[in-house]
């Protein structure tokens, strides 16, 4: 049976090799789509490492000051904390500098492993924290979390991989588990000489779903850099107190968190923060566009097929005609355009796979202008490309069999005299 479409494709050749090229540069958009769009979705509905669920970001603004006044800024926060811990709907509170995940900045820094003379690491996530930060984002750390007022724990860090257990940038990976292992780890950060102790690993943060993974150090805030209105301050609220909380913990506790010179400005949940965030990059009108592009590519490409098969079923219906009048049954003709459609998709997207692999080079792709995703930077491995493949041939064998399928049943219902005496 396959040998004989084989022949029949052959003899048919004319008319396939067009048929074989729109198989191809479709097979190549759907790659591309898929590749794109994948990845997105795939990391949009991924863990991202942390929990904005009943998390929310308290602004406090400071009141304008003569110039000899004197402010312990530090003293001034731990009245702020003595207070808010109080508030009966409040489960933990943080201080952090550029370090929330729906923060639009981000404080990337370079480092040596082991010394200077060891492996050089640039493109780090450096955060620094108060100790409840991974209570209030719900972060799972293995191993210690740092006193961050605890001077002898100043140099103490926590990491977050890249990917899998390795720690490191898009161009050099280093285990985790060997840094641990290290008898003397230490750290160098640009400069400045500061000699950090690995005392835990986080999971993995994503801070936006849109952007790739960077492994992340998370230090403890220094006293010195503790102030009320330029630290991002964070609570986890309990869940029974979440509705309506920020309207009320303002009206409550305005009064009370009026420290001279800081008082309570605002108060607002971290998803919608994210919300905001998401809107003002464009991610979700550029999502929308996408998707908008793909469903019209997929209407236009249904069509495409429809039309091409049935004007060759329709061409054929002489052949058709033939075969029934020598005994072949509706069944067997219908099977036969069916699996004559699949080899040449599987030809098709042979040559087509071969050709995205060539043009999955990030250069090009952006020379020729076709959104993509550096699989480099995303740490994406060859297995993207196996689940190209599958979803963009199954997709199209799909709409294959649907746009074939109905002018097959026609074509196998005409009457063999009635096509031969046409003929």
């Amino acid at each position: 049976m396959i040998q004989h479409i084989f022949k029949i494709i052959w003899n048919e050749r004319k008319t396939n090799v067009w048929l074989l090229l729109e198989y191809i540069i479709i097979f190549c958009i759907l790659w591309f789509c898929t590749d794109y769009l994948y990845t997105m979705l795939h990391s949009y509905f991924s863990h991202k490492g942390y929990d904005l669920k009943y998390v929310y970001d308290i602004q406090m603004q400071k009141k304008p000051i003569s110039g000899d006044m004197e402010i312990d800024d530090y003293a001034l926060a731990m009245t702020f904390l003595e207070r808010i811990n109080r508030h009966p709907g409040i489960e933990t509170v943080a201080f952090s500098t550029v370090s929330v995940p729906y923060q639009p900045g981000t404080w990337t820094t370079r480092y040596y492993i082991n010394g200077q003379d060891s492996i050089f690491m640039n493109d780090i996530q450096r955060k620094r924290v108060s100790s409840g930060y991974f209570d209030v984002f719900r972060i799972n750390v293995e191993g210690d979390i740092f006193d961050w007022q605890d001077y002898t724990d100043r140099e103490k860090i926590i990491i977050t991989p890249l990917r899998g257990d390795r720690f490191g940038n898009h161009t050099m990976l280093f285990p985790i588990s060997e840094i641990h292992s290290l008898d003397n780890r230490h750290w160098q950060s640009g400069e400045i000489e500061r000699v950090h102790q690995v005392a835990g690993t986080a999971d993995r943060i994503i801070r936006l779903f849109h952007q790739p993974a960077m492994s992340s150090l998370f230090e403890p805030l220094q006293r010195e850099d503790v102030n009320l209105q330029s630290n991002n301050i964070s609570v986890r609220v309990k869940p029974e107190a979440d509705k309506g909380f920020a309207e009320r913990f303002v009206r409550e506790m305005r009064e009370q968190l009026t420290i001279e010179p800081y008082f309570l400005s605002s108060v607002t949940s971290a998803q919608h923060l994210q919300t905001q965030l998401t809107t003002f990059y464009g991610i979700r009108n550029h999502m929308n566009s996408t998707y908008a592009i793909t469903s019209f590519l997929i209407v236009n490409i249904f069509l495409g097929i429809l039309g091409a098969f049935w004007f060759r079923t329709q061409s054929r219906r002489s052949e058709i005609g033939l075969r029934l009048a020598l005994g072949s049954s509706r069944r067997k003709v219908q099977g036969m355009m069916l699996l004559e459609t699949m080899m040449l998709l599987s030809i098709a997207s042979v040559a087509a796979t071969i050709i995205c692999l060539h043009l999955s080079n990030p250069e090009i792709l952006r020379m020729l202008g076709i959104p993509f995703v550096d699989k480099a930077r995303w740490g994406i491995g060859n297995e993207q490309n196996f689940i190209n493949f599958g979803i963009t041939f199954g997709f199209l064998a799909l709409i294959s069999m649907l746009a074939v399928w109905h002018p097959a049943r026609q074509a196998a219902k005409i009457m063999p005299a009635e096509t031969l005496h046409e003929e």
